[in-house]
């Protein structure tokens, strides 16, 4: 499975305010005055000095007078229309400096990543039998009770439910090593021409279960996100993997391949709002552009203006977003009843915060998917949206992975022993 992506085009929107009923209003406003002005004359103003009789003289007064307060009432009302900076959408488009263009945080997670070779090991070191045919799922009691036991005499070091996770699943470097991947690429994975390394990568973990997850272009500590070299249709982020799907134990999930999340740096991938995603699937050529945009908001005390909420639990360093907000709410929350927080955002969060572990973690996963439910509209409505704001459009085509040459030379490894026609069905 490939996955390549580059940035191919940059548009900022800045978006002033939303057309609301009261700026109808304030346009019809606009369109009678104009209509006003331009209808109304002074001719009537001589009648008033006429030699006439006194009662006409007055009543040309009086529409006189009604129109000239008219007028002003019209006029004040778009003067104090102005004052109050009541502005329309406006849309701007312009090509940014390629040094200031933030690459996208990757977040990739494997279906089904848990290894049957990993289980055998671990069954193995305790004198126990392991049957993938009997045993399907990572629910299973017997797995279970497998893990927790080799847990307490083996790693007594994990004290948590991803570290538990991680000694049976598959990771970044299973995915990439071996002689498989070297067929295909010298390196499996570029960024705009140059290698990456595995210190390129983070393991993470999602909100939706104990699946491990890699992150390419990480949020880290001062430091900024990586930056694009060139925007081009050919060089860009490449990464090549073995999925391995000989060794694929169900994890409960009826798919295979992996999902890719794009989120702009900084942004929480654990949460939906403000990320695009999308999946590949074994035997893929997935090549994916990337259009970045940028929206930029009027703060408060303007109609649906932006601002910014102090975070509470998470690390004041991270860029203000609405989906962090909310989710440094939603955390909040928890931490207060279970007086700790996952292992899965213990990057995200303040020093001295307590992370959960195997005991606490029950607590921390239930009241969390109770104040997602509870308190969701209501730590929404709290966190205005950011004043800058960057989202990722994209366009996905695919074609099919290898050609003849290269099953070829997959067939003539020793280390494999496979049949041409075994090697592309491998493959795809």
């Amino acid at each position: 499975l490939v996955f390549s992506g580059y940035l191919r085009e940059i548009v900022a929107m800045k978006v002033q305010s939303e057309m609301s009923p009261y700026l109808k209003i304030q346009k019809e406003r606009y369109r009678l005055f104009d209509r006003f002005s331009n209808d109304v004359t002074i001719h009537g103003f001589r009648y008033m000095f006429d030699q006439q009789h006194w009662s006409r003289r007055f009543l040309w007064f009086l529409l006189n007078t009604l129109i000239f307060a008219l007028s002003f009432l019209l006029f004040y009302q778009i003067i104090v229309d102005f004052v109050q900076y009541k502005t329309t959408t406006t849309l701007t488009t312009l090509h940014d400096d390629m040094g200031e263009i933030q690459f996208p945080t990757i977040t990739v997670c494997p279906f089904n990543s848990a290894s049957q070779t990993k289980l055998q090991n671990i069954f193995r070191s305790l004198n126990m039998t392991f049957d993938p045919a009997s045993h399907k799922s990572i629910e299973d009691p017997l797995i279970k009770q497998a893990l927790a036991k080799f847990v307490t005499l083996k790693a007594a070091n994990i004290t948590n439910l991803y570290s538990v996770a991680a000694l049976y699943q598959l990771n970044y470097t299973d995915m990439t090593s071996g002689d498989i991947p070297k067929q295909f690429m010298q390196t499996p994975c570029l960024f705009y021409g140059k290698g990456c390394t595995t210190e390129d990568f983070k393991t993470v973990y999602t909100w939706f279960g104990s699946s491990m997850c890699f992150q390419f272009n990480s949020f880290r500590k001062h430091t900024t996100s990586r930056k694009p070299a060139t925007l081009s249709p050919i060089e860009g982020f490449t990464l090549l993997l073995d999925l391995k799907l000989y060794d694929d134990f169900s994890f409960g999930f009826p798919a295979q391949g992996i999902s890719i999340t794009i989120s702009s740096y900084g942004h929480p991938y654990k949460v939906f709002d403000g990320t695009t995603s999308f999946v590949s699937r074994p035997g893929d050529l997935a090549y994916v552009k990337l259009s970045l945009k940028k929206a930029i908001r009027i703060p408060q005390p303007f109609p649906n203006g932006c601002g910014v909420e102090e975070y509470q639990i998470i690390r004041r360093e991270y860029p203000y977003t609405q989906a962090m907000c909310w989710m440094d709410c939603i955390l909040q929350k928890v931490y207060i009843k279970c007086g700790c927080v996952g292992y899965e955002v213990q990057d995200e969060v303040t020093n001295g915060t307590e992370i959960c572990g195997l005991k606490e973690n029950e607590c921390y996963l239930k009241t969390r998917r109770n104040f997602t439910k509870t308190k969701r509209e209501d730590c929404w409505a709290k966190c205005p949206k950011q004043c800058d704001e960057i989202s990722y459009q994209v366009s996905l085509s695919s074609g099919n992975l290898g050609n003849t040459g290269i099953f070829n030379r997959l067939s003539r490894l020793k280390s494999w022993n496979k049949t041409t026609e075994q090697a592309r069905d491998y493959v795809r």
